[in-house]
């Protein structure tokens, strides 16, 4: 596998999260929007609507969601939920698009969750097939669906750069084994007539991204100006003061941003540092010893109480 598609798959599992709905795992979802509308299999939330749906990403993030009436596709024909989280800013989000016959044998790539209830079977997979052929009911048959807990995820098609399905059902073992079926967004498109509009007006950045994967020259640079690089466990250490709400700040606003622009920069997953236990800055133990000696750089948080020892600290240190 390139590298490009190890940094574009990174990219697109960043937008896929887990459903749960009353704190049942569910299936798999993914983000098209940043003002927070996501879209999964309508058979994962089911009716009755349930007044408890939580969407997780893979940063550990939790947010409730709403279902949209409005827009979503109930039916088992289509199996299009849309989802909404109210006043959340999201910074991981895919461009939908359309495939059409032209494109049978073409490769896609589908991250989700399947077998996600299994506790061995938490973190996303990444799954890869081509576009088998179009069925009547406008579904995809494809080679990446696997199972329960993968519906609801993104069917991405690497030429057109587009997610163009969502996973929906597979065929029993019985009639075909390891094929299943994507939902196709045509209907979609139809009945919430906004989201033309609202797809392209977000799909540049996107475009822009992956250009810039796809295009990046090999030069001089964080990356390539050490001779010793294996002997660095981590590219960044990072450095603030561990109190009140700062772990929570960091791991939902900062670190996302921080660790994919890094990760653009380098041309591959960043690997950073970051205590999450409650230790004041200042009281120095041998884990954080070992790891800063096996880091690259140091990249300080500075705050007015960064540099404020606690009076009990100041003798040892």
């Amino acid at each position: 596998m390139s590298e490009d598609r190890k940094i574009i798959h990174d990219e697109i599992a960043n937008a896929t999260v887990k459903i749960f709905v009353f704190g049942e795992f569910q299936g798999t979802g993914f983000f098209i929007t940043p003002d927070g509308y996501l879209l999964t299999a309508f058979h994962c939330i089911k009716e009755p609507i349930p007044n408890e749906i939580i969407v997780k990403t893979r940063f550990d993030e939790e947010f409730k969601a709403e279902f949209d009436y409005s827009k979503s596709l109930k039916s088992d024909k289509f199996d299009i939920a849309v989802l909404k989280i109210k006043n959340c800013n999201i910074h991981h989000y895919l461009p939908l698009g359309l495939v059409t016959d032209e494109h049978i044998f073409d490769k896609l790539v589908a991250p989700g969750y399947p077998a996600g209830h299994l506790l061995n079977n938490q973190n996303i997979g990444i799954y890869d097939g081509k576009i088998n052929r179009f069925r009547d009911d406008n579904r995809i048959e494809n080679e990446a669906m696997k199972g329960k807990g993968h519906s609801g995820g993104p069917v991405y098609h690497y030429e057109t750069r587009r997610v163009v399905g969502l996973v929906s059902a597979g065929y029993k073992p019985e009639t075909m084994l390891n094929t299943g079926l994507a939902v196709r967004f045509n209907d979609l498109f139809k009945k919430w007539t906004q989201l033309k509009s609202i797809n392209n007006e977000f799909s540049e950045s996107w475009d822009e991204k992956v250009a810039l994967i796809h295009n990046k020259k090999k030069t001089p640079s964080f990356e390539t100006n050490y001779e010793y690089e294996e002997s660095y466990k981590y590219h960044v250490f990072l450095s603030y003061k561990r109190c009140k709400s700062w772990n929570k700040w960091i791991k939902r606003n900062f670190l996302p941003i921080f660790e994919h622009w890094l990760s653009e920069e380098l041309g591959k997953e960043a690997k950073i540092f970051w205590d999450t236990e409650k230790v004041e800055t200042g009281s120095w133990h041998d884990r954080f010893e070992s790891e800063l000696t096996r880091s690259r750089v140091l990249v300080t948080l500075w705050s007015p109480q960064y540099l404020i020892v606690p009076t009990d600290q100041c003798s040892s240190n």
